[in-house]
């Protein structure tokens, strides 16, 4: 979990937050090395109906493969039970792996994980355990600073149940050129 490195101040009527952490792996096939994979900033200024939500991967910032914007996205709440998002949004069938992260043959396997685009998603409870997330991107392949992403739409989404102690839930990711699923609990 991130740790807060500043305490929360206000600005207005909004909190505003600062968080960081860092990720290394432990890499026992490069000579017993760790490698620091993530570095990331995490910020956000919270209103009562909206939230400006930012993430920044810090670590490897000179590599252009590397993602540095991870998210980046202005939040309405709707209602209590649901929200908007617009901006660079993380997709929302989080535990469906991206096609480009499997490993075949069109699609060797890399050290990123394309998971996020920029474009709309919505969030919500339905009510008795139900919540549903769902979004329309851009190309999650695109980096984040190529504004051509949207040449391509990707339309994803994850619909949950929960129990007292178990969830389960359906996740869907749809684009051009594949179509993809999953189910987890």
């Amino acid at each position: 979990h991130a740790q807060s490195l500043i305490p929360a101040s206000h600005v207005g009527d909004a909190t505003l937050t600062l968080k960081g952490y860092s990720q290394s792996i432990y890499e026992s096939n490069a000579r017993d090395k760790f490698s620091t994979r993530l570095t990331v900033l995490q910020s956000t200024l919270e209103a009562d109906t909206w939230k400006w939500y930012g993430e920044f991967n810090l670590a490897h910032a000179d590599d252009p493969d590397v993602e540095v914007l991870r998210q980046c996205y202005l939040e309405l709440k709707v209602s209590d039970a649901w929200q908007v998002r617009v901006g660079r949004v993380f997709l929302s069938p989080y535990s469906t792996p991206a096609v480009f992260d499997l490993e075949t043959v069109l699609y060797p396997r890399s050290d990123q994980f394309y998971a996020r685009a920029w474009g709309v998603q919505v969030d919500g409870n339905l009510g008795n355990g139900w919540s549903l997330s769902a979004g329309l991107t851009g190309d999650p392949r695109a980096q984040y600073d190529d504004f051509n992403s949207f040449s391509s739409l990707t339309l994803s989404g994850r619909l949950q149940k929960e129990w007292a102690s178990v969830s389960a839930g359906i996740n869907a990711e749809v684009a051009d050129e594949y179509c993809i699923g999953s189910i987890d609990a």
